[in-house]
């Protein structure tokens, strides 16, 4: 709530209970998913709405109930089976919420394999960028300022980090802590959150970005949310090799693919000989092939040909 929305968009933060034991799934069928349903009709949703769904759990089978959808879409934008504290029946709580929904939207190469064995109609859509990405190219000089942005928590790797801060690079960590992170070398400065909009300006100072995460099961389905941002920057871009990247040839043809922390300050060292106007060349045009307007386009065509017809 400390954002303006957008023109259009309404946000409820209704009274539910987590649906992690059975009295409370029982609360929430009975109860909590009716009321959040007749809230949101009474505010003037229309019958058989077009519900987006993210969460496979039994609240989201509950309002579904309730609302009554022409079309059903699950977002998968996880891997929830790599959550360290996943629910025991997740596979049957997704299992019903993939029959009852006519388009799955996944956000990696990987979730894309996962879930096409398990419904019919599967769409691969990365996150797209805004144009607000696209800055001024960088002074001449060293490659020294690197920067991460995105939620500081345990899915980072922080020795990655670790290393290139001892190694004498300045390492910003732009974002909020979901968990604290360990102890860092002085050079690594965590600066908390910024808004969105702020965020392309003090991008601007860097002259590299930094995708530096574990190799775990729940990253297995991971394309960052801020990948093509970091590419629209036209700065290089350093990244662990998650199999998601890995498979998306556009993608490993246009990262920079790091493993151990020596890997990492090895790659960063040697940005100075090897960044060329080909790479940012390379890196611009792939995120222009992702933009927030064509991402939306191939939803918007999707979304429109999984309707029934007639609505």
């Amino acid at each position: 709530g400390r954002a303006p929305l957008p023109a259009g968009v309404r946000v409820y933060n209704p009274l539910v209970l987590p649906p992690t034991r059975e009295l409370f799934r029982k609360a929430n069928s009975a109860l909590f998913a009716p009321r959040v349903a007749g809230m949101l009709r009474k505010d003037g949703l229309g019958p058989m709405p077009v519900v987006f769904a993210y969460l496979p759990t039994q609240t989201t089978l509950s309002l579904l109930d309730g609302l009554g959808p022409s079309l059903a879409v699950y977002d998968c934008v996880d891997n929830f089976y790599g959550l360290p504290s996943a629910p025991k029946d997740l596979a049957e709580t997704e299992a019903a919420l993939l029959s009852r929904c006519g388009l799955v939207l996944t956000t990696s190469r990987t979730l894309f394999e996962d879930k096409r064995r398990l419904h019919p109609n599967v769409l691969e859509l990365h996150h797209g960028t805004s144009t607000a990405f696209f800055l001024p190219p960088r002074p001449a000089g060293p490659h020294r300022r690197l920067a991460y942005f995105g939620t500081l928590w345990r899915a980072l790797d922080y020795a990655a980090v670790a290393a290139l801060a001892q190694a004498g690079f300045a390492v910003e960590l732009i974002g909020p802590a979901k968990e604290a992170p360990p102890p860092l070398p002085p050079s690594a400065r965590l600066t908390g959150m910024l808004p969105h909009s702020d965020l392309p300006a003090r991008l601007a100072g860097a002259d590299a970005l930094l995708l530096p995460y574990v190799d775990d099961e729940y990253n297995r389905g991971v394309i960052p949310a801020k990948t093509y941002e970091c590419l629209a920057t036209g700065r290089p871009v350093l990244a662990s090799p998650l199999p998601a990247l890995r498979a998306v040839p556009e993608l490993s043809d246009a990262l920079i693919f790091a493993k151990t922390p020596g890997e990492w300050v090895e790659k960063a060292r040697a940005l100075d000989s090897t960044e060329d106007a080909a790479s940012v060349g390379k890196r611009l045009a792939l995120a222009r092939a992702h933009s927030e307007e064509k991402s939306f386009e191939l939803l918007r065509r999707a979304v429109d040909s999984a309707l029934p017809s007639p609505r």
